[in-house]
């Protein structure tokens, strides 16, 4: 449902842009995918031509990865655009980029995930990469350190906080 709603007229940014859809096909199953957009602001604001993809996913098939970014490609071009990058989401607060390492750990909630095999599938076909972003895991001492407690009874003190337990999303 999060996906349906960053796709429709429910994401403030939809009315911002032009997008479009793809999927690949093959033997009648979907074997892959990928979004486009153009956003209007984004290349006012920087006097640019850019398009973006997004939602790319495929399967472990070189030559269906390639055909979905040539398609974005040539939807881009057709909407007078010179450039294209991504993977991006409609913000900066949505998922970005691509993971390139880190595969035998579990993914976070908001983290971007994707088989290892799409940055190879990707640079082949030439896009190169602009930075690399890094998410941390760090681990809390077991048992956590007397003063993360005694830093949570100053908060709650100072600032009225206090914990409540719930049993159920009704409670909530």
């Amino acid at each position: 449902s999060d996906e349906l709603k960053m796709t429709t007229k429910k994401n403030a940014h939809y009315k911002e842009c032009e997008q479009a859809y793809f999927l690949a096909e093959e033997n009648g199953e979907v074997v892959g995918r990928i979004a486009c957009m153009v956003m209007h602001k984004y290349n006012e604001k920087n006097n640019s031509k850019y398009a973006r993809f997004t939602r790319f996913d495929v399967i472990d098939n070189e030559e269906i990865a390639h055909a979905l970014l040539k398609t974005a490609e040539d939807w881009a071009k057709s909407m007078g655009m010179e450039y294209i990058h991504g993977p991006l989401g409609y913000d900066d607060l949505e998922r970005e980029g691509l993971m390139v390492e880190g595969f035998e750990h579990q993914g976070s909630f908001l983290t971007s995930y994707n088989a290892p095999y799409y940055q190879g599938f990707i640079e082949n076909y030439g896009y190169k990469p602009d930075a690399k972003w890094v998410e941390w895991r760090l681990q809390m001492p077991q048992p956590p350190h007397e003063r993360i407690d005694r830093i949570a009874e100053i908060v709650e003190k100072r600032y009225g906080f206090h914990e409540k337990k719930f049993k159920n999303v009704r409670q909530l």
